[in-house]
């Protein structure tokens, strides 16, 4: 017992950092959403006629490490216990914003550079993986936002 009356935890009762992660919502979301940004990064952007153009083959390969920085620092702030490494919930955020600044530039860059093939082109249309890509960054800078918050409370208390 504490001085406080409270039971003292049993070292077979504290959860380890990887048990941790298993229950930490935020942290499996996070990581869902940048598996959907690297799925959305491989995924077409855009279409012209039979022509497709994969997000790899320009600003993808941005989204893609930064979707995989975001992922690693969210999994190194998540099992870093009470107090998380400093600085990976930081890189975890930086990570989701640049990836979520491209995606949306070029999600309305590409409209723009439609319009510039003219009328004769055929059928144009954004791919699904650049709108993969954008809905999944919007997730993770949500996510980074509140392992940035509950970091910092951590570090307070």
């Amino acid at each position: 017992m504490t001085a406080t009356g409270q039971p003292v935890p049993s070292p077979a009762t504290t959860p380890s950092p990887s048990s941790a992660l298993r229950h930490d919502v935020v942290a499996l979301t996070g990581c869902a959403a940048a598996v959907a940004v690297i799925v959305g990064s491989f995924g077409p952007w855009a279409q012209v006629a039979q022509f497709t153009a994969s997000g790899i083959e320009g600003d993808g390969v941005i989204t893609l490490v930064a979707a995989v920085v975001a992922a690693v620092g969210i999994l190194v702030a998540s099992m870093g216990g009470t107090r998380p490494a400093l600085g990976s919930d930081w890189i975890a955020a930086a990570g989701a914003t640049v990836a979520m600044f491209i995606a949306a530039y070029d999600s309305f860059e590409i409209p723009k550079t439609f319009d510039l093939l003219g009328d004769d082109v055929g059928s144009r249309t954004a791919g699904w993986g650049i709108w993969v890509t954008l809905i999944g960054t919007i997730v993770l800078v949500a996510v980074t936002v509140v392992i940035v918050i509950r970091a910092r409370w951590r570090r307070a208390g």
